[in-house]
């Protein structure tokens, strides 16, 4: 599998000259395999992980995988992000994006979000 994935990551480059990103890292295993194939960026995300009891917070892995990555490769963290100062805290632990779709559509009326965005009245 980890061959697989080198390979499919080479060929996207070969054909494209745009940055790769890899989103649902969610172990440290994963973080170091986004490493050794020379991603552009990596997507912490625990795919709505946090309705299960076992499953840790995106913010409380961040923490652990910014170590790891000891800079070698951008990290942005998709989920958990609730209120402003989750971003904060997201910034604080290392994270160079927050993705936090959900809190701009929550706090305002999500139709006319949708209609801004889709450009229709």
């Amino acid at each position: 599998m980890e061959r697989g994935n080198n390979v499919a990551i080479t060929w996207l480059r070969s054909i494209k000259k745009l940055e790769i990103w890899l989103k649902g890292i969610y172990t440290p295993e994963g973080v170091i395999l986004a490493i050794n194939y020379n991603v552009d960026g990596i997507i912490i995300s625990n795919h709505g992980g946090r309705h299960l009891d076992d499953v840790p917070a995106t913010l409380d892995a961040l923490e652990e995988y910014a170590l790891i990555t000891a800079g070698q490769v951008p990290i942005a963290i998709y989920g958990g992000i609730q209120r402003g100062s989750d971003i904060f805290k997201a910034i604080a632990l290392c994270a160079q994006h927050c993705f936090c779709a959900m809190l701009v559509v929550i706090q305002y009326n999500a139709q006319e979000v949708w209609s801004s965005l889709s450009g229709s009245s």
